[in-house]
C-alpha cells in the first residue's frame, strides 16, 4: 500500500526546471579567428537537451555591435574581436540560458610570439593583428607593432628605435640549409610618411652590425629579403650564439617629434636560398663584391683600392675615372648626394675616404714618423670643397692615438678647395696636425672627410682625386717656417714653405712666393708691384735673425739666394728693400716708405732660373737710420715686374754685419 502512494505521487508531480552548466573556463577548447567554432567547447552537454545560440555579436574597437552569422551551433569569427555568446539549452519544455566572453585568439607561431614577448625600447607596443587589410598573401595573422616617442631620427648615430627579435622561434623557419639562408617578410607601413628598416644582428655578446638598408613608403607592403651568407651569416647565431634585432626609424625630414607610427609583419621567415625563389638577390659576401669590382674596374691599382676596399659614408660612391686623370691611367670619382637622412654628421658632409682595416697600410711607406705627410691632386669643376684629414695611427695595432674623430666633426685639418677643373694639389703635414705615435708604427687608419656647403638635395656633385700618397720628408728649417709665420703680404702674394729639393739652396726648405698682377698692388695703385715680406721685430734673443743693440749697424747687410721657378717671357724681377731702425719702438728712420713707391735700393734680378745671391748694404742705403742703441726694426722686400704671373724662391735669408757676397 505504501508503495502504489510513492508511485502515484511521483507521477503526478511536475518536473525540475532544467539548468545550463557551462564547462569550466580552462577546459574549452580556445576560439581561434577564422576557425569554427561549436558551442559544445562551451557547455557540459546532457542527454535529451536541445541546445542553440540565442545571441552572438562583438564590439568593433569603436565599442560598435555586429552580430556573428551562425547555424545555431556553430560559428566563425572573422574579426580580431573577443565573442559574447548567449545559450539556450531546453529539456522536457524547461529552458535555461548563460551568456559567456570568449577571447579570441590568433593562429599564432614562434616566431610571432617570440618577436612579441622579446626586449624592446622604451614607447613600443606590440600585439598580434587578424585585420584583413594588414595581411598579406596567406597569412591569417600580423604582428602590429606601434612606437610612440620622441627617438631623434636625424642624429645620425641613433640607427632606429629597435622592435625586439625573433630569435626564440627561429626553430620553427623553414630553413635546412644556413650556410645560404635568407631572411624574408612582408612589412606594411601604417604611418603617413616614410620609414626606415634596418637590423641589429649579433654573434655574441660584446660585438654586433646595425644594417639600416630597407625604404618603407607610406601606405604600402614592401617585400622583404635579406641574405645572410652576404653578411657573413652562414651558421644559426640566433637561437644559441647571438641575436637578430629589427630597428625602424622615420625617414621624412619634415617629421619632428614625437612620433607615433605603426607598422605590421607577417610571413616571417628564414628560408633556404634558391635562385628561382630569390632571383634578383645578391647573397655574395662583401669581400666576393669588392674583389669581383677590384678585378673589373679599369685603372690604376691604387684607385681600385681607394674604390673597393676603403669605405665611405652613404651619401657618397666612388668609381674609377679614365678620362679625368692628372697622372697615371685613372683618377678616383666620388659622387656626393645631399640627403637630410644621411647625416655625417650634417647633410652637407660627409667620409668619402676611410681606411680603417688596414687596406693602405702596406701601399705606402713610411721612413720618418716624425715628419709624415698626405698628399694628392683634386679637380672639383662644379662645387667648391671644403677637405678635412683625420689620421690615426698605432704602436700594436691596437691602441690608436691621433685625430680625436674619423669624420668632420670639427673645423680642424681642413682646406678650402675652390670649384676648378684644374687639378690643385692638396698636401697636410699630419705630424704637425695630430699627436701620432714616432716610432715602430704598426698601423694607421686614414679619413679624407668633405663638406660641400652649395650642394642642393637630391643632387649629385662629382670631383675627383688623383695621387694619392702618404710620406715623410725632411723637416722644413725653423726659419723658413718662422719667416712666413711672421710676414705679411700684400694681396697680389701667396707664399708658402717649399720642400722640393730642386728649388732649395740649403738646408731642407726654402720659401716660395708667387705673384698675380692683379688690379691693385703694394702701393695701392700700382698692380706690377707687391710687397712678399715684411717684419718688425724687437732686437735681442727672440729675433729671428740674432740682432742685438750690440750689433754693428753701422755696416749692416741683408742677403739671400734667389731663384725664380720659370725663365719669364718679356719680363723681369726688380727687387727692392726698405729697411728702418728705431731707440724707442715707436720713432722709426731710415726708409721714408716701405713699400716699392718709387725706385731706390733696388736691383734687376737676370731672368734665368739659376741662384743668385742678393744683398743690400743697409747702412749705406738708408744712412739715417738709428745705428746706435737700437731696440726694433722695421725690414721688407718688394719687387715690380712686367709679368702676369711670376713665381721665386727664397733661401737663407740673412741679415748680418760685413758683406758674404761672393
Amino acid at each position: 500500500m505504501w508503495f502504489f502512494l510513492f508511485a502515484s505521487v511521483a507521477c503526478g508531480a511536475p518536473s525540475a526546471a532544467y539548468v545550463l552548466t557551462l564547462k569550466d573556463e580552462v577546459f574549452r577548447a580556445p576560439l581561434y579567428i577564422g576557425k569554427a567554432y561549436s558551442i559544445d567547447n562551451v557547455v557540459e552537454k546532457e542527454a535529451g537537451v536541445n541546445y542553440t545560440i540565442k545571441q552572438l555579436f562583438y564590439l568593433d574597437g569603436e565599442f560598435k555591435k555586429h552580430d556573428i552569422p551562425n547555424d545555431g551551433t556553430v560559428f566563425t569569427q572573422n574579426e580580431p574581436y573577443d565573442v559574447t555568446l548567449e545559450i539556450e539549452g531546453e529539456k522536457d519544455g524547461s529552458k535555461d540560458s548563460e551568456v559567456v566572453e570568449i577571447k579570441i585568439n590568433f593562429n599564432s607561431n614562434a616566431v610571432l610570439d617570440a618577436l612579441i614577448s622579446s626586449w624592446c625600447d622604451e614607447g613600443v607596443i606590440k600585439t598580434l593583428s587578424a585585420c584583413k587589410e594588414y595581411l598579406s598573401g596567406n597569412a591569417e595573422t600580423a604582428l602590429s607593432m606601434r612606437y610612440m616617442g620622441s627617438y631623434d631620427h636625424l642624429n645620425i648615430t641613433n640607427d632606429g628605435v629597435n622592435f625586439g627579435s625573433f630569435m626564440q622561434g627561429v626553430s620553427e623557419c623553414s630553413v635546412t640549409d644556413w650556410a645560404n639562408a635568407v631572411f624574408t617578410m612582408d612589412i606594411y607601413n601604417a604611418a603617413p610618411y616614410n620609414l626606415q628598416l634596418g637590423w641589429q644582428l649579433t654573434k655574441d655578446s660584446e660585438a654586433y652590425e646595425i644594417y639600416m638598408n630597407d625604404e618603407l613608403p607610406a601606405g604600402e607592403w614592401t617585400k622583404i629579403t635579406w641574405s645572410l651568407r652576404s653578411i657573413g651569416y652562414t651558421e644559426n647565431y640566433f637561437s644559441e650564439k647571438g641575436g637578430f634585432s629589427f630597428k625602424i626609424r622615420c625617414a621624412d625630414e619634415t617629421q619632428r617629434a614625437p612620433y607615433d607610427y605603426t607598422v605590421y609583419l607577417c610571413n616571417i621567415d628564414i628560408a633556404d636560398y634558391s635562385a628561382e625563389k630569390f632571383p634578383d638577390l645578391e647573397t655574395r659576401t662583401e669581400e666576393e663584391i669588392k674583389r669581383a669590382a677590384y678585378e673589373s674596374l679599369p685603372g690604376d691599382e691604387l684607385d681600385r683600392k681607394m674604390v673597393c676596399y676603403t669605405s665611405y659614408s652613404p651619401n657618397y660612391t666612388a668609381t674609377t675615372d679614365t678620362e679625368i686623370v692628372k697622372e697615371g691611367a685613372s683618377s678616383v670619382k666620388y659622387t656626393f648626394t645631399r640627403d637630410p637622412l644621411k647625416n655625417y654628421p650634417t647633410s652637407m658632409r660627409g667620409n668619402f675616404l676611410l681606411s680603417a682595416d688596414g687596406a693602405l697600410n702596406d701601399y705606402f711607406t713610411i721612413d720618418d714618423w716624425k715628419n709624415v705627410y698626405l698628399g694628392f691632386w683634386v679637380n672639383s669643376p662644379t662645387n667648391a670643397l671644403n677637405i678635412a684629414v683625420r689620421f690615426q695611427n698605432s704602436a700594436d695595432g691596437k691602441t690608436f692615438k691621433g685625430a680625436e674623430e674619423m669624420q668632420f666633426g670639427s673645423y680642424t685639418a681642413h682646406k678650402d678647395i675652390p670649384a676648378s677643373s684644374e687639378w690643385q694639389y692638396v698636401e697636410f703635414a699630419l705630424s704637425d696636425l695630430f699627436e701620432l705615435y714616432t716610432e715602430e708604427v704598426a698601423a694607421y687608419k686614414l679619413c679624407l672627410c668633405n663638406e660641400i656647403a652649395s650642394a642642393q638635395d637630391g643632387v649629385p656633385v662629382s670631383f675627383y682625386i688623383d695621387g694619392l700618397k702618404i710620406f715623410s720628408k725632411a723637416p722644413v728649417d725653423a726659419r723658413d717656417t718662422k719667416i712666413k709665420t711672421l710676414t705679411a703680404l700684400s694681396d697680389n702674394y701667396t707664399s708658402e714653405i717649399n720642400a722640393d729639393a730642386a728649388y732649395v739652396k740649403a738646408g731642407n726648405s726654402s720659401l716660395k712666393y708667387t705673384f698675380t698682377k692683379g688690379a691693385t698692388g703694394e702701393p695701392a695703385g700700382s698692380p706690377a708691384r707687391g710687397r712678399f715680406l715684411y717684419i718688425e721685430s724687437e732686437v735681442g734673443e727672440t729675433d729671428l735673425f740674432g740682432l742685438t743693440s750690440a750689433a754693428d749697424w753701422s755696416n749692416l747687410y741683408v742677403g739671400f739666394w734667389f731663384k725664380q721657378e720659370a725663365v719669364l717671357e718679356n719680363a723681369w724681377v726688380n727687387l727692392a728693400v726698405r729697411f728702418q731702425t728705431s731707440q724707442d719702438g715707436t720713432t722709426f728712420k731710415g726708409s721714408d716708405e716701405m713699400s716699392f713707391g718709387r725706385y731706390e735700393a733696388n736691383s734687376d734680378r737676370p731672368n734665368n732660373t739659376e741662384w743668385q745671391y742678393v744683398e743690400f748694404k743697409i747702412s749705406d742705403l738708408f744712412p739715417d737710420m738709428y745705428k746706435t742703441d737700437v731696440t726694433k726694426y722695421r725690414f721688407s722686400l718688394n719687387t715690380e715686374t712686367s709679368a702676369e704671373t711670376a713665381t721665386f724662391y727664397i733661401d737663407e735669408l740673412a741679415i748680418y754685419a760685413g758683406s758674404k757676397a761672393q
